[in-house]
């Protein structure tokens, strides 16, 4: 090794022990946006750390307050993601912006008052800009209640299942599963769907599969039999021809993953596929903390 890269080398050996690496501060949980506009849950996903709109209390643009953003749909959407530990007791990612479609670095840190400092940035750390998120409940660990889940809406038939509704399923945790048989992307999630359901349910998970057609032969009642049969799919699906539940849930993609709580709150949401091992891990979570509620509500008001 040339006597020049040898000394760089040693140098960087150095300037790294001497660096203080600090332990990764504990962001997990929902934050609420320096606009006010919406709730990110931060959980893990994979070994990294993401975060998801969970909430919309205004969906109105950050530049702007007095635009709506009706055309940009925000529940559901990933705005932090692969957030790994780095250097002085933060962690580095990527934020996207929706507004600027554009995705920018970006790194999480907590300040003293307990904030989650977020600055986004293109290339260089110090040009970037910089937002304090506050905790949406007062405990640091908090899972703070989501907005009620709506009901089943419209439902034309169900298959495997008499009609069910979420009001009957209160102390259950649900997941409800929007998809349709002419859906790639849904085909390749049913099978992730139909483990939970064969898992979990004996502990207290129940799945729903809101089959909502994109054409006239999708909406077919033969056809979705055909399907269900086909792809082996044993646990509660509701037809939704007429899109009825599709537009209760203010749903806008095929396939997307609502989890409600025990409370009938929705506690978590992800589209398209992926993301299986992060909703196993809120399914886990979500029944592990509703055992106390399950037994209450099987004892009555």
């Amino acid at each position: 090794m040339p006597r020049t890269a040898l000394a760089s080398a040693l140098l960087a050996l150095l300037l790294s022990a001497a660096a203080p690496a600090g332990a990764a501060p504990d962001i997990a949980g929902r934050w609420l946006t320096a606009s006010g506009n919406v709730e990110v849950d931060i959980q893990p996903c994979g070994a990294a750390l993401c975060g998801t709109i969970v909430r919309v209390l205004a969906n109105r643009s950050m530049a702007d307050p007095s635009q709506a953003m009706a055309g940009a749909p925000a529940l559901g959407l990933v705005v932090l993601s692969n957030f790994l530990p780095a250097g002085e007791a933060a962690y580095e990612g990527f934020i996207y912006d929706r507004e600027a479609v554009q995705t920018y670095r970006c790194s999480l840190s907590l300040d003293g008052a307990g904030h989650l400092v977020v600055r986004g940035y293109l290339g260089w750390h110090v040009f970037g800009k910089t937002q304090l998120w506050t905790r949406a409940a007062a405990d640091a660990h908090s899972r703070a209640a989501g907005p009620p889940a709506p009901e089943f809406a419209g439902i034309e038939r169900w298959l495997n299942s008499e009609p069910l509704t979420l009001a009957g399923l209160r102390g259950k945790v649900v997941l409800v599963d929007f998809w349709t048989l002419g859906c790639v992307n849904c085909i390749h999630a049913l099978p992730h769907v139909e483990k939970w359901w064969e898992t979990y349910r004996d502990r207290g998970l129940v799945v729903v599969g809101v089959h909502t057609p994109e054409t006239p032969e999708e909406a077919q009642p033969a056809r979705l039999a055909e399907a269900v049969h086909r792809f082996g799919l044993q646990y509660p699906i509701a037809h939704d021809a007429n899109s009825a539940t599709w537009k209760a849930w203010d749903n806008h993609y095929w396939p997307a993953a609502y989890l409600v709580d025990a409370q009938g709150r929705i506690a978590g949401s992800w589209t398209g596929e992926g993301s299986y091992a992060e909703i196993e891990a809120s399914i886990k979570r979500l029944l592990a903390g509703s055992l106390p509620q399950a037994s209450a509500a099987a004892q009555g008001p």
